[in-house]
């Protein structure tokens, strides 16, 4: 999946899914559920709170596990 297809799924642009990678950047967690049903993993496992599924794309995986650090890192 594409920052584009991602940002298509949940509804915002890939320059906001790019922002949202940074390590400067948190999303707010009204999209967590976007992202989650768009990258078919649970809230859960983009928390960290469960372990995520082998069963993406390599390119899925990559922009997965960007987000789910990003998600897991602490609000500044």
């Amino acid at each position: 999946m594409t920052q584009t297809e991602l940002g298509h799924a949940a509804g915002i642009s890939q320059r906001m899914v790019a922002y949202y990678e940074l390590e400067s950047a948190q999303p707010p967690g009204a999209l967590l559920v976007d992202f989650a049903r768009a990258l078919t993993e649970s809230a859960d496992a983009l928390l960290g709170l469960t372990p995520t599924t082998e069963r993406v794309s390599p390119k899925t995986a990559r922009l997965l596990k960007r987000l789910t650090r990003r998600l897991r890192a602490p609000a500044r």
